[in-house]
């Protein structure tokens, strides 16, 4: 989602002047992918497909790839292959579905919230740079296994908590390749080994962990994430893309962004089902896009 500021001190805090959208679907949502460019296109906007997933593992996470070959479904790769590219090239993620709603850096000043690194010490290079990580909160129940959503993320290049999700995949692959797991081992789901569930765990493990100098920002509730998809059915019908009653502008004015601030909202397609492709709900999303 390109919602950055012009501001070159900006550009270079991010130390890499890359938008990385990824998404496993990419043709129903070509059309907010392009809304979103116009609203800053100073800045690179990037579409990966799952061919790109690939030689990204290959080219850069070579010990990494045979976990990502034996992830079980497409969904489960491309989950995981958005750490890939926040460590490696910093910026936003942002999945199709979501559309920006002002930019980002207005934004987070607003809220007293900077994505730059300080400096470790007297001598400021990318090495000697802290780095900070932003997710944002759906809804405010933390009880709520989808709370910390994987739809939008904002980072400093080479931010070390995203190799926790790849350390998470790859031991639970080993799991499942011993001999005594064989016989009855069945994968998480994708939520809970790649997606939004495993997100919100490896978060924990950051903050009890991790290096405090490289911090981890969990943005308030709906700035990122104003529609909460385990909310009513009311408003389900008119802010979720998979609803026949799907209203955007209705959406967006019933939620009160404006008033809120959001930054952006995610319309929560949900094209996938278990270890796979929901197909169906594809094909009646592309049609209606």
């Amino acid at each position: 989602m390109p919602c950055f500021s012009a501001s070159p001190r900006h550009r270079r805090l991010t130390l890499a002047l890359l938008f990385c959208i990824a998404i496993w679907q990419l043709n129903s949502y070509l059309s907010y992918g392009s809304s979103l460019y116009n609203i800053a296109t100073y800045w690179e906007w990037v579409l990966w497909t799952d061919e790109d997933n690939l030689q990204l593992v290959k080219d850069y996470f070579p010990w990494l790839e045979d976990t990502f070959l034996s992830l079980p479904g497409n969904i489960y790769r491309a989950d995981l292959a958005r750490n890939l590219y926040m460590y490696m090239f910093g910026g936003i993620y942002a999945d199709l579905d979501t559309e920006c709603l002002r930019p980002t850096f207005d934004a987070l000043r607003s809220n007293n919230i900077s994505l730059s690194g300080e400096s470790k010490n007297e001598f400021t290079d990318e090495s000697s740079m802290s780095h900070v990580a932003m997710f944002g909160r759906m809804g405010s129940d933390q009880n709520f296994d989808h709370h910390l959503p994987n739809a939008w993320m904002a980072a400093s290049v080479r931010h070390p908590f995203f190799l926790l999700p790849l350390e998470f995949a790859k031991a639970e692959i080993q799991k499942s390749k011993r001999i005594l797991h064989q016989l009855w081992y069945d994968y998480p789901s994708a939520e809970e080994l790649t997606g939004p569930i495993a997100l919100a765990k490896n978060i924990r493990r950051y903050q009890v962990c991790g290096d405090t100098l490289d911090s981890i920002i969990l943005l308030p509730d709906g700035l990122i994430y104003p529609f909460n998809w385990n909310e009513g059915q009311d408003i389900r019908s008119i802010c979720s893309a998979e609803k026949d009653s799907f209203n955007e502008s209705s959406c967006k004015e019933t939620l009160g962004v404006g008033v809120k601030g959001s930054i952006s909202i995610t319309y929560w397609s949900h094209t996938h089902r278990g270890k796979g492709s929901d197909d169906e709900n594809i094909d009646r999303i592309s049609q209606e896009k």
